[in-house]
């Protein structure tokens, strides 16, 4: 699924879990790494950069030399440049399929006022991202072993059933044809939203999105061999507490969701609710972009919308 992928490391990210992550990738059938360190100016002030990348490649370099002992291709490139700029033209001129970002659970006051690249490109999207958060000082989720990630034992599909979650569910489907431990599909009815005018059709709201979650099974049952017991959860709330409240009671090990839901100029603003799960999931998270002339396409239609209100 992921042939080609990119590891992004930073400043921010010292003590990422390399070997853990590439091997649990290996898994997802990477077999071509690149790993990438960006230098922006604004990070050295008055150092010579030049020193800083030769420094930073050099460390590349061992890494790469150990990765390699896994099987897989590797490339090493540390270049001097605005970070996320970097991530998306490599990635595209190398055809990647997949970056991979480390990152720290952060507050939204923190990444505008200190800076966070894992939030930058999720912003600056084009191709899937998996976002794989460390825990310096705190016990391992049970997921992460000795030797690697194992991404596939419990995997969660949270859908608002947008159209961007629609294009998340051909690469849960991907995942399926892996032969992950269990997968459970989520929907959350939102609080906000319902609270107080529509409450009374709360129950037709789960009895209709429940239906809809139904299907989603039964078109995953119908097109693998494999005997994965997929679970369906609907609940009441807000949709970044439920997830996440669900993430840790469930023992995920991965997320796949859409990286834009409804609204999107709302979430301009405020954030998506993928953006907000990334923040505060202890799980790695793969967000999936929607292609670029859809989400133009969509973005054009709710302006208009909005004009005519």
């Amino acid at each position: 699924m992921f042939t080609k992928a990119m590891i992004v490391m930073d400043i921010w990210t010292t003590g990422f879990p390399l070997s853990k992550c590439a091997r649990g990738l290996k898994k997802l059938g990477t077999s071509d790494l690149c790993l990438l360190e960006c230098i922006e100016e604004m990070n050295f002030p008055g150092i010579n950069l030049d020193i800083i990348r030769s420094s930073a490649q050099s460390e590349l370099e061992k890494q790469k030399s150990f990765l390699i002992k896994y099987g897989m291709k590797v490339e090493a490139k540390a270049l001097v440049g605005k970070t996320c700029r970097s991530i998306n033209r490599v990635a595209v001129e190398e055809d990647r399929s997949l970056i991979v970002l480390g990152s720290y659970m952060h507050t939204r006051t923190y990444e505008i006022l200190m800076g966070n690249t894992a939030s930058e490109a999720i912003c600056n999207q084009i191709m899937p991202i998996l976002l794989i958060h460390m825990f310096h000082g705190r016990k391992q989720p049970d997921y992460i072993n000795e030797e690697s990630y194992e991404f596939l034992e419990h995997v969660l599909f949270p859908t608002d059933f947008s159209t961007n979650a629609d294009y998340a569910l051909k690469y849960l489907e991907k995942i399926l044809d892996m032969g992950p431990g269990r997968i459970t599909l989520m929907h959350v009815q939102n609080r906000t939203l319902i609270s107080p005018h529509l409450s009374h059709k709360l129950e037709e709201f789960n009895r209709i999105d429940y239906e809809r979650l139904s299907k989603i099974k039964e078109q995953l049952v119908s097109r693998t061999s494999h005997s994965t017991p997929i679970e369906i959860i609907i609940s009441y709330g807000h949709p970044v507490k439920e997830i996440t409240e669900t993430i840790n009671s469930k023992d995920v090990s991965l997320i796949v969701m859409g990286s834009q839901g409804r609204g999107f100029m709302q979430e301009t603003f405020i954030g998506s609710i993928s953006q907000n799960v990334a923040r505060s999931s202890r799980a790695p998270i793969l967000l999936i972009p929607m292609p670029e002339r859809d989400r133009n396409r969509l973005q054009f239609q709710e302006s208009m919308q909005k004009t005519t209100q």
